[in-house]
Order: C-alpha cells, then sequence, then structure tokens
C-alpha cells in the first residue's frame, strides 16, 4: 500500500508491505544484499552479513529514494526536451521556406 499523508504544509510518502516475517525478511535481506554488491563489487562479503536488519532496510531506503528522484529528472529532462524539439519544428515549419 502506498499513501500520501499532508501536514504542517509537507507532504509525506509511505510504502507499506506485508508478508510473514521470514518472508519479509528474506525479500528484504535478499534486496539489500542485491544492492550492497553492486555498489560494493570488492568489499568482503562478511561486511555485509555484519549489517544490521536497520541498516539492510536504510540500503533499500536510500536505493528507493535514489531511483524515484533519478526518474523523476529523467521524465523532466524528456518533457524539456520535447518541448524544445516541438518549438524548433514550430519554428522551422514557419521560418524555413523559399519565397514564391
Amino acid at each position: 500500500m502506498a499513501k500520501f499523508t499532508t501536514a504542517n504544509g509537507k507532504l509525506k510518502v509511505t510504502f507499506e508491505y506485508t508478508a510473514a516475517t521470514a518472508q519479509m525478511t528474506d525479500i528484504l535481506v535478499a534486496a539489500s544484499k542485491q544492492i550492497w554488491k553492486s555498489n560494493n563489487a570488492f568489499e568482503d562479503p562478511a561486511k555485509f552479513t555484519a549489517l544490521t536488519n536497520d541498516q539492510k532496510l536504510e540500503i533499500i531506503n536510500q536505493y528507493l529514494q535514489k531511483t524515484v528522484l533519478e526518474l523523476a529528472r529523467a521524465s523532466k529532462a524528456f518533457d524539456a526536451t520535447e518541448a524544445a524539439r516541438l518549438a524548433a519544428k514550430a519554428d522551422a515549419d514557419t521560418n524555413v521556406k523559399f519565397d514564391g
């Protein structure tokens, strides 16, 4: 479940996932391990094992924040590029022509 909560002029976004404890732990540990490995390929795997579950969850949180921001930036860049392309095309359609 995902939801928006507004308070004091700020918007809070919450994602909630529910599963049996063992299943959820397995999913979160596997996901955080994959993120950690992709960012720490040459680190000793024992360093990941030493992380607490809270630290592993924070790895996922940081990954999700980074991913959401990158997607938003990509969308804004695409929209700006498309608007510029359309404006240039309209200008060319109007101003690039032969007399007569």
